[in-house]
């Protein structure tokens, strides 16, 4: 299964995914804002990104500004509840209010 990255903000956003992602047999790793993304999209190299858009210190755009810079990083799926479908053409979206099933075997 794939390695996933889960940034939020909110823990218990977070805890949802992990659990819902971890059942389907993924192995998930979390970071709390944009700053800690980064970090871990470097050392962790995961294979999907779930990432929030509005987060304190480096918000969502300004990750997936500097992720699609670098060729080296992963395309991330984007996670939000904002669907600015415009600036999100540049890679995979979910909105935040989506079914888990559907969402689960998006990642597969």
């Amino acid at each position: 299964m794939a390695r996933v990255l889960v940034v939020d903000d909110k823990e218990s956003n977070r805890e949802l995914l992990r659990t819902m992602l971890e059942h389907a047999g993924h192995e998930v790793t979390e970071a709390g804002d944009g700053v800690a993304a980064l970090e871990s999209m470097r050392l962790e190299k995961p294979e999907v990104v779930l990432l929030d858009i509005q987060m304190p210190s480096l918000d969502g755009y300004a990750v997936l500004e500097r992720v699609l810079a670098d060729t080296s990083t992963v395309a991330p799926t984007w996670l939000s509840p904002l669907s600015f479908k415009s600036f999100l053409m540049m890679c995979s979206w979910a909105s935040k209010t989506f079914e888990s099933k559907a969402f689960i075997k998006s990642l597969t």
